[in-house]
């Protein structure tokens, strides 16, 4: 991580980097991911961002209760727009694909990095009107 932050410092870049335990989203594991986001130094002239360590509780309460619901299949759960999350329960074969899912990051730690993503874009987006 040292290493990674290091060579984005010396290449000018400004990183922020957040630790998203599953557990904290309502989630029923531990699994913690990190997340860092990195911008070239000087882009945002007018306007500092606000740092993401001021941000991240409000993001973290809102992605929480954010509407989820069970689907009719077990494994899988949908999100509000419907769209389904995750792999399905019982089918042959899928061993690896529900292994490959359960390793990685859940959508809703993918969400509040994205949400951090979307507030630096309207920002810039905002210094350039």
């Amino acid at each position: 991580m040292a290493t990674v932050l290091e060579d984005l410092s010396q290449i000018r870049y400004v990183c922020e980097w957040e630790t998203i335990p599953a557990y904290c989203l309502g989630l029923p594991h531990e699994r913690e991911r990190v997340f860092i986001i990195a911008y070239a130094d000087g882009l945002f002239y007018r306007q500092q961002p606000t740092p993401w360590t001021d941000q991240i509780g409000n993001q973290i309460t809102q992605v929480r209760l954010s509407h989820e619901d069970r689907s009719f299949e077990p494994g899988i759960r949908e999100v509000a727009s419907g769209i389904p999350v995750g792999v399905a329960k019982g089918i042959k074969g899928n061993y690896n694909a529900r292994r490959a899912y359960g390793l990685s990051c859940s959508p809703r730690q993918a969400a509040i990095a994205w949400k951090q993503i979307d507030y630096l874009w309207h920002l810039l987006s905002s210094q350039e009107a």
